[in-house]
């Protein structure tokens, strides 16, 4: 008998769920298409900054000439101990 019931209840309610559904995967995609148009509107401005804030390399091609020259230096002053040190024994 409760099993009839339940049986009757739900083919009652299968086309309601079935709207619900329907509902909930509208949603999903109306979410997806704002996310598109998020990103579609705001990739342009977020390119432009990307390209007009790029930080100018100088300083970093600067710093790379500078410890390419001490790393010179040490090892010529690393070359000149051993050197040294051959001479002392």
């Amino acid at each position: 008998m409760i099993a009839n019931s339940q049986s009757g209840f739900k083919n009652k309610i299968s086309p309601l769920k079935a709207l619900v559904d329907r509902i909930e995967k509208n949603h999903v995609s109306l979410d997806d298409a704002h996310i598109f148009l998020k990103v579609a509107l705001t990739l342009p401005v977020i390119e432009k900054y990307q390209k007009e804030s790029l930080p100018s390399p100088k300083p970093m091609l600067s710093l790379i000439k500078e410890s390419d020259n001490i790393i010179k230096k040490r090892r010529s002053i690393g070359w000149q101990l051993i050197f040294l040190n051959l001479r002392i024994k």
